[in-house]
């Protein structure tokens, strides 16, 4: 995967539909915190939203991809409002599988919607247990 210059750092909007509202703040919200916590090293992140993966054949769509080229780190934020037991295990397993040439961790970071509030200030707060 190469660098895409175009889109490091953008937010894009998977679904503009009113029920998407509160996915879409949520992204924005983690998008931003992880940009402040890591702004002294902003030259090694990379985030992209709406991130397309592949691994074993297999294609999804990441809501926040995050990498770190100098700790070689990766993570995957999947924002869900409903989760049941199987996609839970596929998601799982499909980030388990997969693997960044040179990187020595994936890791996946689940956000419930369910248990996030809807206030604007409240839900900052709370999104601060997902920072990395």
């Amino acid at each position: 995967m190469s660098i895409d210059w175009s889109n490091i750092f953008k937010i894009k909007i998977a679904n503009s539909n009113q029920s998407m509202q509160h996915h879409e703040v949520v992204k924005l919200l983690i998008v931003m915190k992880l940009l402040e916590k890591h702004r002294k090293e902003k030259n090694y992140i990379r985030i992209y939203t709406e991130f397309e993966i592949e691994s074993k054949g297999k294609l999804r769509i990441c809501d926040i991809f995050y990498e770190n080229i100098k700790t070689k780190e990766t993570y995957c934020f999947e924002i869900q409002k409903r989760i049941t037991d199987s996609w839970s295990k596929e998601t799982m397993d499909f980030y388990r599988d997969y693997e960044r040439m040179f990187f020595k961790t994936c890791d996946y970071i689940l956000v419930d919607l369910k248990e996030l509030p809807t206030d604007i200030n409240e839900l900052d707060e709370k999104l601060e247990e997902f920072i990395i």
